[in-house]
């Protein structure tokens, strides 16, 4: 008996090192954006570790071995950006990362849910060629977050130089979080002020007003991708959610792509034959998937699914039902609509069972 399908892996984009090229991009697991980080982590630092990733993963079989970069490279790229030029950054840098703990909880892959934690680099090293006088930096990125990098349910698409290029930590935290936000059906987000705060990474003493997050924090943020929209691919506006006494409850975020995305994005469906792939695509289907899953895209059959489950992004739905019906040995089925629609209730199900827990 032949082993279940597994979906396509999502891979990088070009080589980070070329700082004009904004297309080369690198997936991030979603959960790992939204997770919380504990640790002396730097804006800088949350620059550095999507390229170590990104230099990591040309080979997949080989992300979680260690990797070596000369540590001009590293310099020189940074310092194309505007950054720091010395190499001790770099060390003062890796160091932080080792000792920055992320945590996250029911972040899905391989068709399990998990709960852990882990820091962002195990290992880093720098050695000198005592020959050439050239540094190397060698590093190692831990097997969990391995595993959960290799294998995503949902992710953002993190365009490495258009990350370097930002210069508000704040448009730092607010970019990674809305790449997982583009692709969906519904392209939005709602956030109520602390998970903002948090989500922005801001300090727990700092800004602590309304009118000074949104000054010194959220505006800025907000102006600085825009004015960046032609590299990013979307611009993203928000709206204040009000409460009682005319108090801020929340933020909804509504992101759209850009023109030249999205004619970037039908040149990629036409050489992919398919219709649904795109630079920000967190499923990247093949062509029989894509035929496969046709009756699912029906309008009249998306618009009752996103009734049944509202705010959930229905292509990773898709994606999840796929991955776990090809485990089954009825795959596949006689009626697709009627299949996919008895999952979603069984995850609604699933749902009010943990809530009445």
């Amino acid at each position: 008996m032949g082993h279940p399908r597994q979906r396509k892996k999502p891979r990088p984009r070009n080589q980070p090192w070329d700082p004009r090229d904004f297309t080369a991009s690198v997936p991030i697991e979603s959960g790992i954006i939204y997770t919380k980080i504990n640790g002396p982590y730097t804006a800088k630092d949350r620059k550095l570790w999507p390229v170590l990733v990104h230099h990591a993963w040309q080979d997949d079989d080989k992300l979680g071995q260690q990797h070596h970069i000369p540590v001009s490279q590293i310099v020189k790229l940074f310092s194309e950006h505007g950054g720091d030029n010395s190499p001790r950054w770099l060390w003062d840098s890796a160091k932080r990362l080792s000792e920055t703990r992320i945590e996250w909880v029911n972040i899905e892959h391989s068709r399990k849910k998990a709960v852990g934690f882990s820091v962002l680099l195990s290992s880093a090293v720098i050695e000198k060629d005592e020959q050439t006088g050239l540094y190397t930096l060698s590093y190692t990125i831990p097997e969990p977050l391995c595993l959960l990098l290799k294998d995503p349910v949902q992710y953002g698409r993190i365009r490495t130089q258009l990350l370097l290029s930002l210069s508000s930590k704040y448009a730092v935290s607010l970019y990674e979080v809305l790449t997982t936000v583009i692709n969906r059906e519904k392209p939005e987000l709602a956030l109520d002020v602390e998970q903002l705060r948090r989500l922005l990474k801001v300090p727990e003493d700092k800004l602590l007003k309304w009118h000074h997050l949104k000054q010194r924090a959220l505006d800025p943020a907000i102006g600085e991708l825009n004015a960046r929209a032609a590299h990013s691919g979307f611009s993203v506006t928000y709206e204040v959610k009000k409460g009682l006494k005319n108090r801020v409850d929340g933020v909804l975020f509504r992101t759209e792509k850009t023109e030249a995305l999205l004619l970037e994005e039908g040149a990629l469906s036409n050489r992919k034959g398919s219709s649904q792939l795109s630079l920000f695509d967190s499923q990247e289907l093949s062509a029989p998937d894509e035929a496969f899953l046709k009756p699912l895209r029906e309008d009249a059959y998306r618009e009752w699914i996103r009734k049944l489950f509202p705010g959930k992004d229905i292509v990773a739905l898709e994606q999840e039902w796929l991955a776990w019906a090809r485990t089954k040995p009825d795959f596949p089925p006689k009626d697709i609509q009627k299949a996919f629609a008895g999952f979603c209730h069984g995850k609604r199900s699933e749902k009010s069972q943990k809530s009445l827990a």
